[in-house]
C-alpha cells in the first residue's frame, strides 16, 4: 500500500489552516481536471487533503498530505506533477513526493474525518454568507421624509408693477429735455420768491 503524498512549501497566505484544505483540494482538482482524461478516471477520487495546524519545520509555509482512494496511484500522481514543478499554488510553488512514514489506519479514519468536516464547515460558511446577503437585498426600503416647503401666493397682475410706466427707462431725448428746462425752472423759482418779498403788505398801502 502506497503512503500518503506529502506536499511541501504549502503557502499560508489563505489563513487557518481549515481554510487552506479547502483551497489547497479545489486547487489539485482543477489541475487533475486539466490531465487526459484517461489520466483522470485512473486517478479517481480524492480521499483527503489535509493541512496540519503546526509543523516541525522554522518556516511560516504549511505542508500537507493528500491521499486517493485507490492509493496504488500515489507515486504516479507524485510523478505526473513533478513534471511541472514548481506548481504554484497563491504566492508558493509546492513540492510533491511519497511520505516516508506509512500511514496507520487510525490516523486514516481521523484524516478523513477533518477533511470532510473542513468541507461542510466551508459550506455552511457560504450558505450562510449567502443568506445574510440575501436578507439585506430584502430588506424594506427606509421611509422617505416628506419635504416641507412654504407654499408662498403668486403675484397677481395687479401687483405686478414691471408693466407701470414709472418702472420703465426715460428714452435719452426726454432726459436731455429735463436736463435743459430744470435749470430754467429752478431760476423762475427763486425769482418769484423775491417779488414777492419785495412786495408790501396791503395794510401798508391802505395806510398811506
Amino acid at each position: 500500500m502506497q503512503n500518503d503524498i506529502y506536499i511541501r512549501r504549502v503557502t499560508s497566505e489563505y489563513g487557518s489552516a481549515e481554510k487552506t484544505v479547502v483551497k489547497l483540494f479545489n486547487f489539485l482538482k482543477s489541475k487533475i481536471g486539466e490531465l487526459d482524461q484517461s489520466t483522470q478516471v485512473r486517478f479517481g477520487s480524492f480521499d483527503y487533503v489535509i493541512v496540519p495546524q503546526t509543523t516541525s519545520r522554522n518556516q511560516n509555509d504549511y505542508v500537507a498530505f493528500v491521499a486517493f482512494k485507490d492509493r496504488s496511484i500515489h507515486r504516479e500522481v507524485v510523478r505526473e506533477f513533478q513534471r511541472v514543478l514548481p506548481l504554484n499554488f497563491g504566492s508558493r510553488g509546492m513540492l510533491f513526493e511519497l511520505n516516508h512514514k506509512q500511514t496507520s489506519t487510525d490516523l486514516r479514519i481521523e484524516n478523513r474525518r477533518r477533511f470532510r468536516n473542513a468541507l461542510k464547515n466551508q459550506k455552511q460558511s457560504n450558505k450562510r454568507y449567502f443568506e445574510v446577503s440575501s436578507d439585506e437585498d430584502e430588506r424594506p426600503e427606509p421611509k422617505k421624509q416628506k419635504s416641507f416647503s412654504l407654499d408662498l401666493p403668486k403675484a397677481s397682475k395687479e401687483d405686478d408693477i414691471s408693466n407701470e410706466p414709472w418702472t420703465r427707462p426715460i428714452p435719452q431725448n426726454i432726459l436731455e429735455e429735463l436736463n435743459r428746462k430744470i435749470p430754467e425752472f429752478l431760476e423762475k423759482t427763486r425769482s418769484g420768491k423775491k417779488k414777492l418779498i419785495q412786495k408790501k403788505p396791503p395794510w401798508e398801502t391802505l395806510c398811506l
